[in-house]
């Protein structure tokens, strides 16, 4: 039997570039892409407190926020009983 493995937030990326920007979008969304949603909001999350006050980053965080919307409506729309 394997353990299931968790994903765990990457380490080390310390500097805020375009390129970051991009690499966390990228992963969640492959991630979200795969059924796996709620790791996909962990990346979303951690990007937007990355993000968060820094002005030249201010597109970036809005494309975390639209992505952010993506997915929950996907949970819900993904989760939602089937009627007869």
């Amino acid at each position: 039997m394997t353990a299931k493995r968790q994903w765990k937030p990457p380490v080390g990326a310390k500097y805020k570039s375009d390129e970051l920007a991009m690499f966390y979008s990228i992963m969640a969304n492959c991630l979200d892409d795969v059924g796996k949603s709620d790791d996909a909001l962990k990346i979303y999350r951690e990007a937007e407190s990355m993000f968060k006050g820094d002005i030249g980053m201010a597109r970036h965080l809005a494309s975390v926020y639209y992505n952010i919307g993506v997915t929950l409506v996907r949970q819900r729309n993904m989760r939602k009983p089937e009627l007869n």
